[in-house]
């Protein structure tokens, strides 16, 4: 198959030849016939030109490594499951027994260990999956094609691609440390803190069969942002009994008298923590789940589907699955993300309030 489209371009398509359409094959080049005119029409919508984007068949990974290399494009759509894993296999094996997916990985950020110089792979569907679900083409199109279109803009007036935002974690920290964090970070903040709760579960607790069925966990660890660049996450049992005495009295202080930002904290995070004992203020907490129905009604709720309508971090939320005690450090860290993900978001759904204040 040929490629085609203009081989200087900043903006490449790549896409397996195992995952390439018969009619495609038949036709020699890529998104032949009506594929062509829907996604061109796309680009268009999600700010474009035809011509901004080289269409390349990857029928031999190391020619089209080389290919890369020569020409530098800084952005690289990789359209389909099988291309993502096959240029970006480290996302395929994050933790085990995960798999790429698609749904989860569509317009995330991600690199490449087979491509030496800087650049963002931005995974997307073929146009068929618009076929199947012409609901998904606005997302496709403002939040997939967006991201990349965002993307070749910044390199256009920099020359350089933006990097991903660096953040500060504090986690599994010392008593001292943890005091030091309260009373020098959150109890001196006037910015809305950022909350977030992990619990430990019975492993039997998704068997429909067992007794523990539902059960919402334990409470075990807990996150707070004070910014979106920053987190911290604990235990609430790691410490002595007289450390945690003063613990808790400290958490009880903050929750009952800072405004807190929570995903879906009204259900679930708002209930386990005044079963413990907790006080936070109904009228001080701002929920991204909620915001979201009330600002995007016809979209997803999860913070999954949050981060990447209103971030650049790249899709992390299979980190916290099946984690026990023993991966403590990797957990808190999933959790310090939970905690900057959300503040992110709400600060972005901030700006859309302002922009229709018909809604507050």
């Amino acid at each position: 198959m040929n490629n085609r489209g203009n081989i200087s371009s900043k903006l490449w398509l790549i896409q397996n030849f195992g995952e390439v359409k018969e009619s495609d094959k038949a036709a020699g080049v890529l998104f032949s016939g009506t594929s062509t005119y829907h996604f061109d029409k796309m680009l268009e919508e999600a700010g474009l030109a035809v011509g901004d984007i080289f269409y390349c068949v990857n029928e031999d990974t190391q020619k089209t490594c080389d290919l890369l290399t020569l020409y530098h494009p800084p952005i690289i759509l990789l359209c389909g499951p099988e291309t993502t894993k096959e240029f970006c296999p480290e996302v395929a094996a994050k933790k085990k027994p995960f798999e790429v997916s698609l749904d989860k990985q569509a317009g995330s950020l991600l690199q490449s260990p087979k491509i030496m110089y800087p650049h963002y792979c931005i995974p997307v569907w073929p146009v068929e999956r618009i076929y199947q679900d012409w609901s998904y083409r606005d997302i496709y199109i403002n939040l997939d094609l967006g991201h990349a279109m965002d993307e070749l803009r910044f390199f256009q007036r920099s020359g350089n691609i933006k990097a991903l935002s660096q953040y500060v974690f504090v986690v599994e920290p010392t008593f001292d440390e943890l005091q030091d964090y309260f009373f020098d970070k959150l109890f001196k903040t006037h910015e809305p803190i950022a909350c977030d709760i992990e619990t430990l579960g019975h492993c039997l607790r998704s068997n429909k069969k067992s007794k523990f069925y539902g059960h919402p966990g334990y409470y075990y660890v807990q996150g707070l942002a004070p910014s979106p660049n920053e987190a911290i996450s604990f235990s609430v049992w790691d410490y002595t009994i007289e450390q945690l005495t003063l613990l808790w009295r400290w958490l009880d202080q903050l929750l009952s008298s800072v405004t807190l930002i929570g995903q879906n904290f009204y259900n679930f995070d708002l209930v386990v923590l005044e079963a413990m004992g907790f006080r936070p203020q109904l009228n001080k907490i701002h929920d991204t789940y909620i915001r979201q129905h009330l600002l995007w009604p016809e979209l997803e709720r999860s913070l999954q589907f949050m981060v990447k309508q209103y971030t650049r971090i790249p899709f992390f939320k299979d980190e916290g699955k099946h984690w026990s005690p023993k991966q403590k450090n990797t957990y808190m860290r999933y959790n310090c993300m939970d905690c900057v993900a959300t503040y992110e978001v709400y600060l972005a759904q901030e700006k859309e309030f302002k922009e229709r204040p018909q809604l507050i």
